[in-house]
């Protein structure tokens, strides 16, 4: 048997252990390695189990609360919507009574102008009675050749009152019974018995009357 030299037997016994360590050495390189490439932003770790149940838990949570939101949503229009709907028939009721009140006034309104037309129609109807009667009692009146103010002076020298002879223009014109009336006050006040003077005072308020201004009261 052939001795190997002691350094040539030195290596194959050194051989097992340079091994051994060699493999330890590459554990922790590989394990160093594990730990920079965790550690490492650029290659993040593949999430866990719990990890996924988390992140899966986490996008229920957002479906919920979008389908929340939508609910919350939709109940906030229909709210609105019954809202606006209990204001328009708010506002339609008081437009009805509104409608209602209007109509009412002006059924109210025509009945007054129709009771004061009927009331304007009788008292002119009585006024031309009492006219038609006063005049009735004295014929003169209706001479025409004697002239107006002269029949006036001829009946009230006859007996006839101021009170009916006022009477006798209530029947015509408004605005020609106060120059009417004028003219029978100033006869009776001033004891007018002259039948032409009569005429005089007749032919003076006329004459205003057609102007269509007031005339100072003389003295007949």
């Amino acid at each position: 048997m052939k001795v190997l030299p002691i350094a040539v037997a030195a290596v194959f016994v050194a051989t097992p252990a340079a091994h051994a360590q060699l493999n330890l050495l590459n554990a922790i390189q590989s394990a160093q390695s594990a730990i920079a490439q965790a550690k490492s932003p650029d290659k993040p770790d593949i999430p866990s189990g719990a990890a996924l149940l988390q992140q899966a838990k986490g996008l229920a949570a957002q479906q919920v609360w979008a389908q929340k939101s939508a609910q919350a949503q939709q109940d906030r229009a229909q709210e609105l919507a019954e809202q606006q709907a209990q204001q328009n028939a708010f506002l339609q009721q008081q437009q009805a009574k509104a409608d209602a009140g209007h109509a009412e006034g002006e059924k109210r309104r025509r009945e007054t102008d129709e009771q004061y037309a009927r009331a304007q129609q009788e008292d002119a109807r009585r006024a031309a009675q009492a006219a038609a009667q006063a005049r009735a009692a004295c014929p003169e009146l209706a001479n025409t050749k004697l002239g107006s103010g002269a029949a006036i002076v001829t009946c009230k020298n006859r007996g006839m009152s101021e009170q009916q002879m006022m009477a006798t223009i209530g029947d015509g014109p408004t605005a020609a019974q106060a120059y009417g009336a004028a003219i029978v006050q100033d006869i009776y006040e001033d004891n007018v018995t002259n039948p032409r003077r009569g005429n005089d005072v007749f032919d003076y308020y006329a004459k205003c009357y057609q102007r269509g201004t007031p005339c100072a009261r003389p003295q007949w």
